[in-house]
């Protein structure tokens, strides 16, 4: 039996024109992506390149991963334009979770704008583009939750 710290229980993920490395449990990654899931059903295949995938972006969808919450090195805030990012990232990897949860953000960072009067998060053409352009044509459709603390905002008269 293989112990814990076995180079078969972990992958390596190079991202990024230069290659960043990033190891992670294979049992964990192929547990929320189909795609991984796919890729490493030999344990011989212990690494895949992705040099599309910008290392800030796969930072957040690896923290997620180990802690279920985004979080960075340094305290910046994360953008629309991230969030996007990292939506596209969990279609490229099939991994659903992933991408209700950034949709989740998305949808609280409008439903926090209209509350404080703000007109929302707005898509620019250039974004909504991309999300079209980058997104599989297999993902299931995302049902959003009707959302009781803005039904206010709903009423006419």
């Amino acid at each position: 039996m293989k112990g814990r710290d076995s180079l078969s229980d972990t992958i390596k993920i190079l991202v990024g024109p230069l290659y960043q490395v990033f190891i992670i449990d294979r049992v964990r990654i192929c547990a929320i992506s189909s795609y991984f899931a796919t890729t490493f059903t030999s344990a011989s295949t212990l690494q895949v390149i992705h040099p599309d995938v910008e290392p800030r972006i796969f930072e957040l969808a690896t923290s997620w991963l180990h802690k279920g919450v985004f979080t960075l090195e340094s305290f910046e805030v994360i953008g629309l334009e991230q969030l996007i990012d990292v939506y596209l990232l969990g279609d490229l990897i099939g991994c659903h979770t992933l991408k209700n949860y950034t949709m989740d953000l998305i949808q609280h960072s409008i439903c926090s704008e209209v509350r404080r009067g703000r007109p929302g998060i707005r898509l620019s053409l250039n974004q909504i583009r991309k999300i079209f352009a980058n997104t599989v044509t297999t993902t299931p459709p995302r049902t959003l939750p009707s959302v009781p603390s803005l039904q206010p905002w709903y009423r006419i008269g």
